[in-house]
């Protein structure tokens, strides 16, 4: 500050660049992103002053001449040489990295090992990926390669919340490993009593366990949430109560399905199939004629219509 005061070059460009640095340094507010060069871009002038400086400094050019005219000499042009080749080769090796956004994120992880963001972005996007894969081999590679990020996610912070959600995802979902996936929802909630994703997840995780009176319970937790309707978490919960004999709570459960998926058959499909263990076929076959104005089933229809007249 003192040499800024006599206008002294280098002062101006250290300055310039404290300044600007200073908005992203997290002192004031959080800087979000992880991919954020462009933060950056107002300091480096600041930097590229002071190099320019001391490049002429180290070539000898008079730059302060009162005629205004400066003579380069080899030193100056090989230094500048030196430097565009190497910011010019920088620059093409990173724009390899940039090819799409694994190919960008494998390259940045190297560096960000120790961000749970980082990893959880790399994981998400590895996840998508292996949705369109070519083949099995390829899929699972993929997942388990997304799931050592998120694992690495929740070494360094255990407590994050989606983390453990989408973990515990992995393992109930692609694995169908439910010893696995409880633990990681159970952490979820720990740090997000009202996520409902996490409630659906761990009651359909109870239910495969055969633990009904639990997979009620946050079944019955996580459709009162508005971010909790999953069809699935519906249909599921219709089984539990029919398999305890609770046929009222299920017609219940079902009604509620209508009126947030109106245009779904599966409701009363499983309505069907539910009444059909409890081996009513007269009330099955009501519930599937009534599925067939969303998805019509002709051989099925005339089947149930023969069934129905010989009941009569």
């Amino acid at each position: 500050v003192f040499n800024l005061k006599r206008k002294n070059i280098v002062a101006f460009g250290i300055v310039w660049y404290l300044i600007h640095i200073s908005i992203f340094s997290n002192l004031v507010i959080p800087a979000v992103g992880i991919v954020a060069e462009r933060f950056a871009f107002g300091a480096s002038f600041g930097f590229c002053i002071v190099l320019a400086f001391y490049l002429l400094k180290f070539s000898k050019l008079n730059f302060e001449s009162a005629l205004g005219k400066i003579s380069v000499n080899p030193t100056f042009v090989i230094s500048l040489l030196i430097i565009f080749l190497f910011y010019t080769g920088k620059t093409i090796s990173i724009n390899s990295e940039w090819k799409d956004p694994l190919t960008l994120f494998r390259a940045d992880i190297k560096q960000l090992d120790n961000s749970v963001k980082a990893n959880e972005t790399i994981g998400a996007e590895l996840i998508k990926q292996s949705a369109i894969a070519k083949n099995d081999n390829e899929r699972n590679a993929l997942v388990n390669e997304a799931m050592l990020h998120y694992k690495r996610a929740i070494e360094i912070y255990p407590e994050f919340t989606m983390g453990n959600m989408n973990l515990g995802s992995f393992y109930a979902n692609l694995f169908n490993d439910c010893d696995h996936a409880v633990p990681l929802f159970k952490k979820a909630l720990e740090t997000d009593s009202l996520l409902a994703e996490a409630m659906i997840n761990l009651g359909l995780c109870y239910a495969k366990q055969k633990k009904n009176n639990e997979a009620i319970n946050m079944l019955e937790k996580g459709i009162k949430s508005p971010s909790g309707q999953f069809l699935v978490a519906y249909t599921t919960l219709m089984a539990l109560y029919f398999e305890n004999d609770k046929i009222e709570m299920a017609k219940v459960v079902f009604e509620k399905s209508l009126k947030i998926f109106p245009n779904s058959e599966v409701p009363y499909r499983e309505m069907a199939t539910e009444y059909l263990s409890k081996k009513d076929t007269v009330e099955a076959a009501n519930y599937f004629k009534a599925s067939f104005k969303f998805k019509p089933d002709p051989e099925l229809s005339r089947s149930i219509d023969e069934f129905l007249l010989r009941k009569r």
